[in-house]
């Protein structure tokens, strides 16, 4: 899903010691209508070359970051 997301941010109001979460919204697979989303949040750290992104959070799309999608979209 993260590959083929339709929305995508960096949380910034999640305050982080390093990196920092980065929001995935899209369909929970290829065939999944336009309803069936999901939400993943990951831990990346683009300032430690080498370090891995850890995926730490997935679940159906919540009323949060619907909200949070209306709240910033991107042009």
């Amino acid at each position: 899903m993260i590959l083929n997301s339709t929305y995508d941010d960096v949380l910034a109001d999640e305050p982080r010691e390093e990196g920092h979460i980065k929001l995935f919204i899209g369909p929970r697979h290829a065939q999944a209508s336009p309803t069936e989303e999901i939400e993943i949040l990951v831990h990346e750290y683009p300032d430690h070359p080498g370090r891995e992104a850890v995926i730490f959070h997935a679940q159906p799309l919540s009323a949060e970051y619907r909200r949070y999608r209306e709240e910033h979209l991107k042009s």
